[in-house]
This record gives C-alpha cells, structure tokens and sequence, in this order.
C-alpha cells in the first residue's frame, strides 16, 4: 500500500510542481509585465486647410502626455542622439510641395537619456507642409511620417505612421467675357428724299445708306455665392436722338 501511494504521488508532483513554478513567475514578474504594456504618449490627428488660390496647408498635430516629448527635424547630423521627426509624401501629379515640412520654436535643453542639448517640443505641436494644387477634381495626399518620443526616463521608438488626407478643391465664381460675336446691324434704310443727292467730289465719301446708331456689348458675370450661375449683361449705345423700344 505504501508502495502504490509514493507511486502516485511521484507522478503527480512534477506537475504540481510545474503549476507551482509558473504560479510564482507570474507573480514575482507582475510588476514588470505591466511596465512592459504598449505605450503611446503621444496622440497625433492631422488634416488640410484651405489657403486660397489652390495653395493648401497638411497639419500634422502631435498632443503629448507628461514628461513626454517629440523631437524637431533639425537636430543636426553631427549628433548621436534620438531619431529626429522626419516626414515623407508619395508624389502625385495631382500637387506639388511648397518647400520644406515646418515646425514652431522648439525647447532646447539637457536631455539626460542623451547626456546632451537637444532641441524638442513638449505638450503639444503642429508639423505643417504647404502644397499647390494641379487638379481641380479631389484628390489624396498619402505618407508616411516617423518619430521618437522620450520622457526623463525612457525613450519609444513607434513604426512609422502612415497617413492619408482627401482634398476637394472649391470652384471659385470668375467674371468672365464672352466670346460671342457682334451681332450685324440692322440694315434701315431711309426714303430717298431724306439724302438729297448732290455731285461728290473725289476727296468726298459716298453714303452708303447703311445706319448704325445703336452699338452693342455683351458680357457674362458669375452671380455672387454661386459656383455656376451668370447673368448675362447687354449694354447698348445709343446715337443721339436715337432710341430702343422696351420689351413689354
């Protein structure tokens, strides 16, 4: 009988035991593994914003936590240090890119991760990159932008963050001219006895019998808060003593 118990229970004890090892690693690593959760400090929105004439400005906006911090772009490429904020869009022929991504000032003080002067931004930030439009339909921006964030303690180095914004160009209301031709005078033709005929000399013009007292001008002008609504202008000069019948 004794025999068959220690038998049992040298089959069991491995495992209890293994049960018991995982139990207290669990245990004693608690505190490390919650240290060890994806962090994320720092909360990035972006979007466009319209500066006329079909120039747009890409706004990147960077919300920080804490102590946490972004780096500027410039930080100089004679220093060893963090990874500077770099920016990067796919071409398109639908823009082009208005110079270089911009930053606000950014704090330069004693990093102690890098055991130097460095130049950041903490709180909050806006990356801003100005584009010109070469279409009139909407059209996408896509990119990609990279950082590493740091507080008084650790540094994260995220994936690079991909991006995409859609931008709808707005058609602005333009006067223009029409290109129509100028309609033919009405021939009039008067009774004789109002041209006496007299001999002409040959320095002297002969009239041609063909009057033109009402000259016409025409223009189309986009009507105010419309994208494609004109009115229709028509102007007439009118020779003196002559005169033009109303419609109604």
């Amino acid at each position: 009988m004794l025999v068959l118990t220690l038998a049992i229970l040298s089959a069991y004890i491995p495992l209890f035991m293994n049960r018991l090892f995982i139990f207290l690693l669990a245990v004693l690593l608690s505190p490390q593994l919650a240290e060890c959760q994806i962090l994320e400090p720092v909360k990035w929105t972006y979007n466009t914003k319209d500066l006329g004439q079909g120039r747009y400005e890409v706004i990147f906006h960077a919300e920080m936590e804490g102590k946490w911090h972004v780096y500027s772009q410039n930080l100089g490429e004679d220093k060893i240090g963090p990874i500077p904020t770099s920016f990067s869009f796919l071409d398109s022929k639908d823009f082009r890119l208005d110079g270089k991504v911009k930053e606000g000032t950014p704090v330069v003080e004693y990093d102690p991760n890098f055991e130097m002067d460095l130049a950041y931004f903490e709180h909050s930030t806006d990356f801003k990159q100005t584009i010109t439009s070469t279409s009139t339909a909407p059209f996408h921006v896509r990119g990609s932008f990279e950082y590493m964030t740091c507080d008084d303690k650790q540094c994260i180095f995220p994936d690079p963050v991909e991006f995409e914004l859609l931008v709808s160009p707005k058609a602005k209301p333009t006067e223009k001219v029409a290109t129509g031709t100028t309609p033919t005078p009405i021939e009039v033709f008067a009774p004789m006895s109002s041209f006496p005929i007299e001999p002409s000399s040959p320095t002297e013009e002969v009239h041609s019998g063909i009057l033109e007292p009402v000259s016409w001008s025409y223009v189309a002008k986009a009507v105010e808060g419309t994208e494609a609504e004109y009115d229709l202008i028509l102007t007439a000069s009118i020779d003196s003593h002559w005169h033009l019948y109303a419609m109604d």
